[in-house]
């Protein structure tokens, strides 16, 4: 263990070097009349869809209330979609056993995904206390030239542009524990709850754990580029950091808008992820369908009180003087969905056209671009196993942007649909703050397990047929994988076994 725990100081040493302790550019600006941000409100629209939805809401809490006096276990139906892979099968089966482990889900919530989402954030409280290390890592400022991958740094001085990385290093890691690393949810940061938890939790298996903060987000400061859904080339940078610290076992879990980013991420880097697992929770792989009919209740009373947010953070913060330039402050403030607010903000400042056209933000941003054939044979590029996680009655990101037939058909992607869960949410038992995120960060981090655990080989054994078992069980080699190149004929044998006993095994 003490071997262990100087590795990983020794790679974070490393990390360091490669990083900056103090944002490593001076900013200089012209100053900008600044944003009174009292005068953000977005009170109308908020009181107009709360009376909208007051019927619903009070039918709601009515049988809350009922259900929370006569508590009774509740059973939940949970379907998986997947392409029929050893591999798959061997994941799912993983999967399967942890639900069962699982506790039911709070039954006096179940019914209502809006519960199903306000409960756990409302009363979970601030998170596991997590000692966060930030470094500053330089990446590319703008995106990379034809030709070559988004998630590639460009490179050169003049992009040069910086994020705040920040690493939480477990009292007792492990050296065969994958790394993590967290993609946070719109508006957030490493210091959000559930990222504090997810933290707590890879501690708890000897990982560490690592949040990568979007660009001018938590008060960060930037020389010329915001945070967008569509840019992936972050993600890239400081996986390639970690795996260059750590090893080749760093995983991706991302979170809401980081879970649209992860999954972004896997299809457009596809074999060159440089990742062991991606997980993807409440994440839309077709943004263009929270457009449609089936997203309007989400619009109505979802959507002011997170833009009026996202307008707190952009315009009153430091880096607002960045707006001015390029977009009207006038039709930013005007805005009171998450789509308008990307249309005023996103796309100009970002040069895109539009958010619902082709090569257009939602485009940009999504791992099955608008869900056509051209989207389906991105989503099909994911050569990294792939996690989805998402509930039916997500209030928020509708269940019909996951895709379930293309996640079918897509090898590599494994999609687990819940009865209920709200957005990020998953509350279970009847005192859902006993259990907190432990739903879905266990399944997170079961998957990232599994996937650990195996790894694609093929061996041709020389005297008769090829072996291809599509996995093997990666604890069962490594002992002798540090030693020196395994034997192929312990690998053939190994093969044949796994071969022979199938999904079960």
């Amino acid at each position: 263990m003490a071997d262990a725990k100087a590795a990983n100081e020794d790679a974070f040493a490393k990390l360091c070097s490669k990083t900056s302790t103090d944002y490593p550019f001076t900013i200089r600006r012209k100053p900008a009349p600044k944003v009174n941000t009292t005068k953000i409100s977005v009170l109308w629209p908020v009181l107009l869809s709360t009376l909208l939805a007051l019927p619903s809401l009070v039918y709601a809490i009515i049988i809350a209330l009922w259900r929370y006096a006569t508590h009774s276990a509740r059973t939940e139906t949970c379907e998986f979609a997947h392409a029929d892979t050893p591999r798959n099968r061997l994941l799912v089966a993983r999967l399967r056993k942890a639900l069962a482990a699982q506790p039911p889900p709070t039954n006096w919530c179940a019914h209502s995904g809006d519960l199903g989402t306000l409960v756990p954030f409302a009363t979970f409280g601030e998170g596991a206390p997590v000692n966060w290390r930030r470094r500053w890592l330089r990446v590319a400022r703008a995106p990379a030239p034809d030709g070559v991958d988004g998630h590639k740094r460009r490179g050169g001085k003049e992009d040069d542009e910086a994020v705040a990385l920040d690493v939480a290093l477990p009292d007792q890691p492990r050296d065969d524990a994958p790394v993590i690393l967290v993609l946070h949810g719109l508006n957030g940061g490493s210091d959000e709850p559930y990222v504090r938890d997810l933290a707590q939790a890879a501690h708890e298996r000897g990982s560490v754990c690592a949040c990568l903060v979007a660009r001018g987000l938590m008060a960060t400061p930037v020389r010329a580029s915001l945070f967008h859904g569509g840019r992936t080339s972050d993600v890239g940078a400081a996986v390639g950091l970690l795996k260059a610290c750590f090893g080749d076992r760093v995983a991706l879990i991302g979170i809401s808008m980081g879970g649209i980013v992860a999954a972004n991420y896997a299809a457009r880097s596809g074999s060159d992820s440089n990742l062991v697992a991606c997980c993807a929770v409440s994440a839309t792989l077709c943004s263009e369908i929270v457009l449609k009919p089936i997203g309007d209740r989400a619009r109505r009373l979802w959507h002011p009180p997170l833009t009026l947010e996202l307008k707190k953070t952009f315009l009153g913060g430091p880096n607002a003087p960045l707006l001015y330039e390029k977009c009207s402050i006038n039709e930013i403030m005007a805005t009171h969905t998450i789509a308008a607010f990307d249309s005023a903000l996103v796309c100009p400042f970002n040069g895109y056209a539009a958010i619902d056209c082709e090569g257009g933000y939602y485009d940009d941003m999504s791992a099955a671009g608008r869900g056509d054939a051209a989207g389906f044979k991105r989503l099909a590029n994911v050569h990294t196993p792939t996690f989805i996680l998402h509930a039916k009655d997500d209030p928020i990101v509708p269940f019909a942007s996951c895709l379930p037939e293309a996640c079918q058909r897509a090898g590599h992607v494994v999609l687990l649909a819940t009865e209920s869960g709200g957005h990020a949410g998953w509350p279970r038992s009847r005192r859902p703050t006993d259990h907190r995120w432990g739903f879905m960060h266990g399944l997170c981090l079961d998957f990232v397990d599994g996937a650990f655990a195996t790894k694609p080989f093929k061996v041709d054994s020389g005297e008769g047929p090829v072996f291809d078992a599509d996995f093997q069980i990666r604890p069962a080699y490594r002992a002798a994988s540090n030693r020196g190149p395994l034997r192929q004929g312990a690998v053939r044998r190994a093969a044949a076994k796994a071969a022979a006993r199938g999904p079960s095994s």
